[in-house]
């Protein structure tokens, strides 16, 4: 496994690889430090250490004084063999030379010296030392000893995430020892020493509360005692469900309760500890795969309940699938665009040669119909030949300036002739803006969803394809996540069967096909090169479906706007003016994007960055008009700037940008007076029509 050290980027397979580990280190480290108390802490973390580098001496320890180290475990190796070794006080006399370096400057270090430790069996080779900080408190140390390869950059990596991982822990676990001994040695203060132990208590407590795991108590009955927040969030129950007596198998799918029964009464009687996957029902009634891991409660010497973790895998069953979708797309594009490489030069005679024959043959010669067969078949090959191009992106192409209605209009005029029962329908947004893209390339796009679209339904129903200018606030998607930010979104609808479950994981694969095998199939590499195209464009490809209900797909292209001036729009002609505007956006290309525009009409335009500063702004000189955006993070939002800007100067007119149709705070805005909505992306027309109309507007 690849890792690299802080700051340093690899490629995105390794990266992904890097954050798989990650997930599963920390679904280990979780339980071991979590759920375990004294000793226990450290004899869990070493083991995971040991595990995570395979080498023969693993110690964990903290530090007990500023000169001694204590390890609490250690391996076999380091003990003599003995089972269940005793602690180990380090004191500062035998620390190896890397340790001393590692507790000095902070930092992990390796060497390949080898390392001889007193009251240790063996001298070995190769050793790795990380000191162990929580805050600006340097707490404990790792060291891991004694494997024959030197440890490398990625290993440093991999240490750091632990010693990062487990840092507050072990000061925790310091804090809760000095507590006791505090106890022990000064009796005579047991009031302030119970007071540090519900500290501690309710540090743990907030460090539950803030995990973004699951964190649960049940009690023998398997009723739940505790659940912290996030527990709530993943399961929709609520602290009342747990006052009346939520149970475990509540929560759990029928198909997994006699098993979480089962398990649950053999870790009651003090079986090992396990990492269980079940079935989670939520109160919503919607499933989910989460993973437990848990532990007696054990008091006075009786077992009174379980405490656990419990993971939502949902996330990291959603990076695996599209890290194994991400491969299985690679290896069949090289495949795809060698073989489309080789079969475009064969193709030159299959599509010529008919061609002559037809140019030369009598109409009536027999050979007539055999050549214009084999025309056709050469012309669905060359076809097919684009889209392995297209799949393996060796398409050569141009990115110009590019309108996808006419794009659309011109799908329109490709496809085939349709029956009666197949309705198309256009909703075409007519200020569409433009994107960066090559002609030919989007319109094999539109083409394949049609067709798609078609075949699902079976030639018979209802298609919509529409175009829209969106603006994404946040990040938003069904299938994949499209990031934030200006798009032209092209959907392309159907009211067919929809996608089976099982299917909507493939339906990008290469020459994956659901046509029965007795109907015509295609080749099977429609939606592949859609979404190879796609990504060559900078886009994101993202679906719906529900099964009896059709399928949308919707593609993102990323708004061009050309450094030149805006092109002239025929009909309602656009006046500007000398007006000052303020512009109040967060986002810093946003406010650009209208200073352009607005300046472009004549417009004197200033810029705020959030609703703080541009009161402020409007205190000093009031504008002629408040140009705000309704989203405004780390802050007042757009609706809340113009209550505010009121009260300051209540003739103040103002337009409101958003790239929402509608929520409760843009109904707040209207009714505080906001002359007009709009919608991002911005155009020309649609900003220049809504400032003009708020100046004309009568004084309030």
């Amino acid at each position: 496994m690849a890792w690299y050290p802080r700051g340093v980027a690899g490629s995105a397979e390794i990266d992904l690889a890097i954050a798989l580990e990650r997930l599963e280190l920390h679904a280990r480290l979780v339980p071991a430090c979590a759920l375990s108390f004294g000793d226990q802490l450290y004899r869990r973390t070493m083991a995971i250490l040991s595990d995570a580098f395979a080498t023969e001496l693993s110690l964990f320890g903290y530090l007990e004084t500023n000169d001694i180290v204590t390890f609490p475990a250690t391996t076999i190796t380091g003990s003599r063999g003995v089972d269940d070794p005793p602690a180990l006080h380090w004191h500062e006399d035998e620390w190896a030379p890397a340790c001393v370096e590692a507790l000095r400057e902070r930092r992990p270090v390796r060497t390949a010296d080898a390392m001889a430790i007193d009251r240790l069996s063996s001298t070995l080779p190769n050793t790795l030392a990380c000191p162990i900080v929580s805050g600006d408190d340097l707490v404990g140390l790792f060291v891991v000893s004694g494997r024959t390869a030197p440890f490398s950059e990625a290993d440093v990596g991999r240490i750091q995430v632990i010693s990062d991982f487990v840092g507050p822990f072990v000061r925790a676990h310091l804090a809760m020892v000095a507590a006791f001994r505090m106890r022990a040695a000064r009796e005579a203060e047991l009031a302030r020493v119970e007071a540090e132990l519900r500290k501690s208590e309710r540090r743990f407590k907030d460090l539950a509360e803030l995990l973004p795991q699951t964190v649960f108590e049940v009690d023998v009955e398997g009723r739940f005692t505790y659940v912290n927040r996030h527990g709530f969030e993943l399961t929709g129950y609520t602290e009342e469900d747990v006052a009346q007596g939520l149970h475990l198998l509540d929560i759990m799918a029928l198909a997994d309760r006699s098993t979480l029964a089962a398990n649950f009464q053999a870790k009651v009687a003090g079986g090992p500890d396990s990492l269980v996957d079940y079935h989670l029902v939520r109160k919503s009634g919607e499933t989910v795969m989460v993973r437990v891991h848990s532990s007696p409660i054990v008091t006075d010497g009786a077992t009174v309940g379980l405490r656990g973790v419990l993971v939502d895998m949902t996330e990291v069953r959603r990076v695996q699938e599209l890290a194994y979708r991400a491969q299985r797309l690679e290896t069949a594009g090289r495949v795809a665009g060698q073989v489309a490489h080789d079969f475009n030069n064969l193709l030159g005679p299959l599509l010529a040669y008919p061609e002559l024959l037809l140019a030369t043959l009598p109409r009536e010669h027999p050979g007539v119909r055999y050549a214009g067969a084999m025309l056709e078949s050469a012309q669905r090959l060359s076809e097919i030949s684009q889209q392995l191009l297209a799949l393996g992106r060796r398409g050569n192409y141009a990115l110009e300036r590019h309108d996808l209605n006419q794009t659309v209009r011109e799908a329109m005029r490709h496809v085939a002739s349709r029956p009666p029962e197949l309705e198309i329908t256009l909703r075409l947004e007519p200020e569409l803006m433009a994107v960066l893209g090559g002609a030919a390339q989007l319109l094999r796009v539109v083409t394949n969803l049609i067709v798609n679209a078609r075949q699902a339904m079976g030639d018979c129903g209802q298609i919509i394809i529409a175009t829209e200018n969106v603006y994404l606030d946040a990040p938003t998607g069904v299938d994949r996540l499209v990031p934030r930010g200006e798009y032209v979104r092209l959907t392309v609808a159907d009211n067919g069967p929809g996608i089976p479950a099982g299917h909507r994981s493939r339906i990008f694969d290469p020459f994956f096909s659901t046509k029965p095998a007795g109907l015509a199939r295609g080749s099977g590499l429609g939606l592949s090169s859609v979404h190879a195209i796609i990504e060559d464009h900078r886009g994101f490809v993202d679906f719906e479906t529900e099964v009896g209900h059709g399928t949308q797909f919707h593609i993102y292209l990323p708004v061009y706007r050309s450094d030149s001036a805006p092109a002239a729009i025929e009909g309602d002609e656009l006046v500007g003016g000398s007006a000052r505007l303020l512009v109040v956006d967060d986002d810093g290309l946003q406010r650009e994007v209208a200073r352009s525009l607005l300046e472009t009409l004549g417009y004197e335009v200033e810029l705020s960055d959030s609703g703080e500063h541009a009161l402020h702004r409007i205190a000093q000189s009031p504008p002629d008009l408040l140009v705000l955006d309704m989203i405004l993070p780390g802050g007042i939002d757009g609706a809340e700037t113009f209550r505010r800007a009121l009260t300051i100067a209540p003739r103040l007119r103002a337009i409101l940008v958003t790239g929402y149709a509608g929520t409760e705070r843009i109904q707040a805005a209207r009714e505080l007076g906001v002359l007009a909505i709009v919608r991002k992306p911005l155009t020309l027309r649609s900003i220049g029509r809504a400032v003009r109309q708020a100046l004309a507007a009568p004084d309030r």
